[in-house]
């Protein structure tokens, strides 16, 4: 289960197996010059964690940390982060990309891959659960972002696919609602 503070520049996860509630879904714009824009919405953040239980949540931040931080690291490009960092949460992003591919691979997936962009980003359509939403892999985490019409069963099993997929470590999960 995840507690999500409204507006919280943190996420905060609580205790317990992942839930993949969505708390916020977001809305479709579509701009004058084209295209389609998501507003708001909920990202699932899954982190590799050597010798942690699945689906383990992470440790609430502090007040401090609350209070001190705008956004979190996803949202700041200004926060590059070290060998020190990929070493806490145990894989490189391209080692994240390969396990995501194999994953949706493997599973009943129709997906298409964005590789021209900054991050390696799949738009997935689960076969069996009929969800489909997006799939990002950035700064040593794989990110399931909610779409208009995305449901916790797809999520879910993709959490499960990538569990079975990662033999040697285990994930954490936070939820982050986007403004």
């Amino acid at each position: 289960m995840h507690e999500l503070i409204p507006g919280a520049a943190v996420p905060i996860p609580t205790m317990g197996a992942p839930s993949f509630d969505i708390p916020a879904r977001p809305e479709r714009h579509f701009p004058g010059t084209g295209g389609v824009e998501y507003r708001g919405g909920t990202v699932f953040e899954l982190v590799p964690a050597a010798g942690e239980v699945a689906g383990s949540t992470a440790d609430e931040p502090s007040d401090a940390d609350r209070t001190e931080a705008n956004r979190s690291d996803v949202d700041r490009p200004d926060v590059d982060r070290t060998d020190a960092d990929l070493a806490e949460t145990d894989l490189a992003d391209a080692d994240l990309v390969q396990t995501v591919d194999e994953v949706l691979g493997a599973g009943p997936y129709q997906y298409g891959d964005f590789h021209e962009l900054p991050m390696p980003l799949w738009l997935v359509r689960d076969r069996e659960t009929g969800d489909a939403f997006r799939v990002a892999v950035r700064n040593g985490e794989v990110q399931l972002h909610v779409l208009p019409r995305t449901d916790a069963p797809g999520l879910r099993a993709f959490y499960e696919r990538l569990e079975t997929a990662s033999e040697d470590h285990c994930w954490r999960v936070r939820v982050r609602q986007k403004e």
